[in-house]
């Protein structure tokens, strides 16, 4: 999504979706989160026209859940410190505004979760 991610990956058949938003957060950052500091933000549904996995000639659908919480100073330290190197940059975890999102032509999927998480920006 051109420089702008979210922190994530799969959820497992029967597992709830704060539940695999924490695994995926602990997994990717090394930051545990309570469950109780989660909020459920949006359900996005995407069709991928062009998708890198195999097989590549076949356009497929993806269905996401996002969440999100309030991470504490020394919470963004650890996640930078402990980001998943073969996915993300070092200390790419930081606060960004709309107008850089839209300034950079950004996934719609990206404007559209940032609108759900902060509706009055």
């Amino acid at each position: 999504m051109q420089g702008y991610w979210t922190i994530g990956g799969r959820r497992f058949a029967g597992e709830a979706g704060v539940d695999a938003a924490r695994r995926n957060l602990l997994r990717e950052t090394g930051v545990q989160v309570d469950e109780s500091r989660f909020t459920y933000a949006a359900q996005v549904e995407v069709i991928w026209s062009n998708r890198k996995e195999e097989p590549s000639s076949r356009v497929s659908m993806t269905s996401f859940s996002f969440f999100f919480y309030y991470i504490f100073r020394q919470e963004l330290k650890t996640a930078n410190n402990n980001l998943l190197r073969t996915e993300y940059e070092p200390m790419s975890l930081r606060p960004f505004t709309l107008h850089e999102l839209t300034a950079t032509r950004v996934s719609p999927v990206m404007l559209h979760l940032h609108q759900a998480l902060f509706p009055k920006s």
